[in-house]
């Protein structure tokens, strides 16, 4: 009773107190001053534009200014000469001003770089491309303080499109690049025509991400010097002792002579060589020339191996061995018929199998000739091999200056010069997977690549137009009978790169969608001497090559699938004597012997397939001679979808991520676009050709793929596709 008693009470209160607030008479709002308001004033919301409402305004290119004592001219990459080095911002960048945007610029020193782009035709027009190192670090253009930067002359490029495509599209999948933009250069007082301004390839913070050891040489060598007292030069000493020769890292100490006779420096004081990590911290480069004073060797099977940084990793033994140990294991897996080596480790355990994926398709997608022969990067951390950054792609995308005729079209596999890992890790059917799905994941950012042509083509056209009637046309070096064996102007080479890259786009997508697509001659081809079946409780499962989400499959199954998976695998062979099965790469299902006309049967649970929504599984079947080498290897890929299982009469649509299961016939409504994406909108749904808004109606009479088609804030918006 006395709870019931309480509640009333409660009741009644709160009646009698919104009775005396609604007849209480109301009070105006006072008005509050504008000098008061003017205090707390609030920013305005801001509102997404409109795809149709944005418009790139015209805008010129920033210019720099290098000027060098008496007027010298910089010829030489091995000489660093003085200069004034000084940007003027225009409208797009006028926000990053810096010590080198003042009216006086500021100090560096120069020298010339490249190696095809310091040829005897440049160099004839005072073209040449630099090596800047500022006095001080300083944030250019917004890509992070450095004192490292490169001047690029794009001489062989004459719409200068190919370079900043390729690295910001590296960019937006995720690899270290180096950020860049266009700009003209005046030469003490001389205009030298467009350049692309670039971060330099150097381990650093915002560009490879890993240990500098000749950086954390320098923090050691100043700590010593500051607490002995060194004197400048002394200390400068020091620096270049601890750059050069690298055992201290490991031994805490060196021995050499600074300001008198040899002896030995205890640096302990400053680290702990107990608590060096070693696994980090290596960047390395690709390169056939194996040219410069540095630490260098080829691999077992003729690969180059170049230090970049650290140049004299052969002066510590431990981690001179530690990466060559590292790499030979890598190669030794690669170059197995299983894909592992005699560790028992499979390759993927020595690299970030993602960043390989993503700078494979990078070299493929802009079909750069110099694959696997130059310029191609790779660093060590974390005690694996992630590759990138991506450079130079002058001789790549239809460039008539640069490539052979045959190399030109767009319809033709980008191949490993050397024959070497690229080749080899696309014998694996499931890093082959991997890419052709990586195709497909990424059809927003290939669609904004060509949309940006026209962009970009608008932003640097007075700028490349000048530049070209200053250095006239380059001759071509293989194919005299293409534009009168000379390269093409801007224009016409805009014209030649945009037809291409739609073209090589096309080629791709009829590629990519094959289930054992076979890439750059590789091992990776399904032998019509072996045939794999598949069966989930003793029923086959159904061959559809089911595309939905890409690459075609062999078979599909559904997410809920459980029970036993056999796989039947039948050898003609003559001279295969032993045949394995491995799921998805790195799983062995079993191992065992076969002969001519026999079949042999491997049994695992389903539950040992991915099976979520849309993954493909891989199932690798190689044969083996009796000296195990490989005979010959079939595959099998299964993909995962409960779609596949509603019959044959319906057709599917795929808007992203979201799938629709529709009789044939229906009307399909285009939902709305709830996705954001940062210096971004969208501008409706796509097919690659036609555009579609939120609402309209298309008539299905089969299965379809649509993307979102998105449009640029700003002229340098960039995508983020990384995974």
């Amino acid at each position: 009773m006395k709870r019931k008693h309480t509640a009333r009470s409660i009741v009644s209160l709160l009646l009698c107190a919104y009775f005396l607030v609604s007849c209480a008479p109301s009070i105006p709002e006072a008005p509050i001053p504008q000098s008061t308001q003017a205090l707390f004033e609030t920013e305005a919301i801001p509102t997404t534009p409109k795809a149709e409402d944005i418009v790139y305004e015209k805008d010129s290119v920033p210019i720099v200014y290098l000027t060098t004592p008496n007027g010298i001219e910089v010829n030489s990459k091995s000489m660093d000469f003085d200069c004034n080095f000084k940007i003027e911002l225009n409208g797009i960048f006028s926000e990053y001003e810096n010590t080198y945007t003042d009216e006086d610029g500021g100090g560096a020193t120069i020298h010339c770089r490249g190696n095809s782009s310091f040829s005897t035709e440049a160099r004839s027009k005072n073209k040449y491309s630099y090596k800047l190192k500022l006095d001080t670090k300083a944030d250019l253009f917004g890509f992070g303080e450095s004192k490292h930067w490169y001047l690029i002359n794009n001489w062989f490029d004459t719409s200068a499109l190919r370079n900043k495509l390729a690295y910001d599209f590296s960019g937006a999948l995720g690899l270290p690049y180096t950020k860049n933009t266009w700009v003209e250069l005046y030469y003490n007082g001389e205009y030298r025509g467009l350049y692309l301004l670039t971060e330099s390839i150097r381990i650093e913070d915002g560009r490879i991400d890993t240990v500098n050891w000749e950086e954390f040489g320098e923090d050691i060598a100043k700590a010593y010097a500051e607490a002995n007292s060194f004197s400048k030069l002394a200390t400068s000493k020091l620096i270049l002792a601890l750059q050069n020769d690298l055992s201290w890292i490991t031994k805490g100490n060196i021995e050499l002579a600074i300001t008198g006779k040899k002896q030995v420096y205890d640096l302990t004081p400053y680290f702990d060589p107990e608590e060096i990590d070693i696994t980090s911290g290596y960047l390395i480069e690709y390169d056939g020339r194996l040219d410069g004073d540095r630490t260098k060797w080829s691999t077992a099977n003729n690969v180059p191996v170049a230090l970049k940084n650290p140049e004299k990793l052969s002066t510590n033994p431990e981690m001179y061995d530690y990466v060559q140990t590292l790499i030979k294991d890598f190669e030794e897996a690669l170059f197995s018929p299983t894909f592992h080596n005699s560790k028992g480790k499979h390759y993927s355990e020595y690299l970030d199998v993602q960043s390989l994926v993503d700078y494979w398709l990078m070299w493929t997608i802009f079909d750069n000739q110099e694959f696997g022969y130059l310029s191609m990067f790779y660093y060590i951390d974390g005690g694996k091999i992630h590759f990138g950054p991506c450079w130079d792609f002058d001789f790549a995308s239809g460039n008539i200056v640069t490539l052979f005729k045959k190399s030109l079209g767009p319809e033709r596999w980008t191949a490993d010069r050397r024959k070497a890992w690229y080749r080899e890790i696309m014998g694996d059917p499931y890093f082959s997977v991997l890419c052709q799905e990586r195709w497909y994941e990424i059809r927003e950012l290939t669609d904004d690549l060509v949309r940006s042509l026209n962009i970009y083509h608008e932003y640097i056209e007075d700028a490349a137009t000048r530049c070209y009637e200053r250095n006239g046309s380059r001759k071509n070096w293989y194919v005299d009978n293409v534009n009168g064996g000379r390269s093409y102007d801007f224009q016409d080479d805009f014209e030649n790169l945009k037809s291409w890259f739609y073209a090589r786009f096309a080629w791709l997508d009829k590629m990519f969608v094959a289930p054992a697509a076979q890439i750059d001659e590789s091992t990776n081809t399904r032998s019509s001497k072996l045939s794999a079946s598949v069966t989930l409780n003793g029923q086959s499962l159904r061959y559809s090559l089911f595309d939905l989400y890409g690459v075609q499959a062999d078979h599909v199954i559904s997410p809920n699938s459980k029970g036993e998976i056999k796989v039947t695998l039948f050898n003609t062979h003559t001279t295969a004597k032993s045949c394995a099965l491995y799921l998805n790469g790195t799983k062995l299902i079993g191992e065992s012997p076969i002969g001519t006309n026999e079949r042999v049967r491997f049994t695992f649970d389903a539950s040992e397939l991915d099976l979520t929504e849309g993954a493909i599984n891989v199932l690798y079947l190689p044969t083996f001679k009796a000296d195990g080498t490989l005979r010959s290897m079939t595959s099998v890929l299964i993909r995962v979808s409960d779609y596949a299982k509603k019959g044959t009469d319906g057709r599917t649509v795929r808007c992203e991520n979201e799938i629709y299961y529709l009789e044939r016939g229906a009307e399909f409504i285009f939902p709305s676009i709830n996705q954001t994406r940062d210096g971004f909108v969208p501008e409706g749904w796509t097919d690659g050709e036609n555009v579609y808004q939120p609402g309209d109606t298309v008539r299905i009479t089969e299965s379809f793929s649509f993307y979102i088609r998105w449009k640029r804030t700003e002229i340098f918006s960039q995508m983020d596709m990384s995974k």
